[in-house]
C-alpha cells in the first residue's frame, strides 16, 4: 500500500509496518483513521499506531477482506469477506450477516458501497447485489439479479452517484436508478 504526500511516495508493507499481507484489496478513510482490507485481515492505522483484526482476535468471519466501506451516518465499518458481510462499530461490536441469518444472496461478498440514505449495496460473487436498509430495525433485504436486469450476478464494482447505483459485472456495467429499474448501457455507433 502506498501513499503520496504531494512530493514523495511512502509504501507500507509487511516488512515495514504491521500490515498482515502485502495484498491490500480495499482502503477506507474515516476522519484521520485509515482502514485496509487484505488477505490477512482488517488493519487500522490511527496516527502511527497499527491494529490488525483477524478471525482469531475479532468478530471477523474470514481473514480475506475484499472491500471496506464507512457508513457516514453511523461511522460503522462494513467489511466484505468470503463468509458474509460484517458491520463493525469501531469498538467491540461485530455483526456478521450471511445467508443463514439474513437476506444476503451469497456469502462471498466482493464489493460494498453505502448510499446517501444509508443503504448498503453489497456485490456478491454469483448472487447479484443485495441491498440492506437498516433505517428501521431489524432491517430489510432486497436482492437484484440478472433476472431484474443486472448485467450478471458476479459483481466486481459498485459506485454510487446520487440516485444512480453503478454496478460493474462480468456481463458489463449496469446502472440502477431511483425508480428501481436497471437501465441497459448501449454503445452508440461511432463511439
Amino acid at each position: 500500500m502506498s501513499v503520496f504526500n504531494g512530493s514523495t511516495w511512502t509504501t507500507y508493507n509487511t516488512a515495514n509496518s504491521d500490515l498482515p499481507s502485502d495484498y491490500v484489496n480495499a482502503i477506507a478513510i474515516a476522519g484521520t483513521t485509515k482502514w485496509f482490507g487484505s488477505y490477512g485481515g482488517l488493519s487500522k492505522l490511527a496516527g502511527s499506531t497499527w491494529t490488525t483484526y483477524t478471525e482469531a482476535n475479532s468478530g471477523l468471519p474470514h481473514d480475506w477482506i475484499w472491500d471496506v466501506a464507512v457508513d457516514p451516518f453511523t461511522g460503522h465499518l462494513w467489511i466484505s469477506t468470503n463468509q458474509g458481510v460484517t458491520e463493525f462499530d469501531g469498538g467491540s461490536t461485530w455483526t456478521t450477516y450471511n445467508t443463514a441469518n439474513s437476506g444476503l444472496a451469497n456469502n462471498s461478498t466482493w464489493r460494498i458501497a453505502v448510499g446517501a440514505a444509508g443503504r448498503k449495496w453489497i456485490g456478491t460473487w454469483g448472487g447479484g447485489v443485495s441491498v440492506f436498509d437498516d433505517a428501521t430495525l431489524p432491517g430489510t433485504w432486497t436482492t437484484y439479479t440478472s433476472a431484474n436486469g443486472l448485467g450478471s450476478n458476479w459483481v466486481y464494482a459498485i459506485a454510487i452517484d446520487g440516485p444512480y447505483k453503478w454496478i460493474g459485472t462480468d456481463g458489463g456495467a449496469s446502472v440502477y436508478e431511483v425508480y428501481r429499474v436497471f437501465l441497459p448501457l448501449v454503445r452508440r455507433s461511432g463511439s
